[in-house]
């Protein structure tokens, strides 16, 4: 019997390994199926929030050593310190669209980003999704390394962006909204004080909105008058 047993031992264990590749391959599938699905239909539950005085902002300090400056065509390539160089790409063509970005830097390194795009004059899709109207701007893309987070970088730059859209870029209203799970992201939203406006659902298909729709606690958009 044990003579036996040492004969199939082997048969037993290359059958392991095989359930075992086999169910990983699955795993493999099944993950490289769900990222496809999202690039066909993306639906987002996205809560937003505005901030219509600049006076009602709270200002935010980062952490030491952290210092805010605006995005230019002259330092834009620093995105690299932290984000893959083709991200630079993506905030020359924000900064040739009129979008106002601010870094944070760490010891002259970037370690976040944060951008928001104006609209001056009648209304239009922002990133997307997002109706935006005369005189409102978008804040969005931000993003922090994650070695310098819980450093209040986040909402240093929030504040940052809210104060040069309403001195420079002459705006009535900034929006903001995040995924309605992202508790770092509402916290950081809720220091700078910004007020909960809706919780919107959006649906793209192959790049393209579909269908939009938002439980409104205040406009999300006002026409001109």
């Amino acid at each position: 019997m044990p003579q036996l047993y040492a004969k199939y031992k082997p048969a037993r264990h290359t059958e392991l390994r095989c359930l075992i590749s086999t169910k990983n391959m699955k795993i493999k599938l099944y993950s490289l199926g769900k990222r496809l699905l999202r690039r066909i239909v993306n639906l987002r539950r996205q809560a937003v929030f505005c901030l219509d005085d600049p006076h009602k902002a709270v200002k935010q300090e980062p952490g030491k050593s952290i210092e805010l400056s605006a995005v230019t065509h002259e330092n834009v390539d620093g995105v690299a310190d932290f984000r893959p160089p083709s991200v630079a790409h993506r905030f020359r063509e924000y900064l040739d669209n009129g979008e106002i970005g601010v870094y944070a830097l760490s010891e002259g390194h970037v370690v976040g980003h944060a951008w928001a795009d104006v609209c001056k004059h009648g209304s239009r899709i922002s990133c997307g999704y997002m109706r935006i109207g005369p005189n409102e701007a978008l804040i969005h893309y931000c993003n922090v390394s994650p070695e310098c987070r819980g450093n209040n970088i986040y909402p240093a730059m929030l504040f940052e962006l809210v104060q040069r859209l309403f001195a420079e870029e002459g705006v009535e209203r900034v929006l903001i909204d995040t995924e309605v799970s992202n508790v770092p992201s509402l916290r950081g939203i809720a220091k700078v004080n910004f007020e909960k406006m809706s919780t919107g659902v959006y649906l793209n298909v192959l790049g393209k909105l579909v269908f939009t729709g938002s439980r409104l606690t205040q406009p999300v958009w006002r026409s001109e008058e």
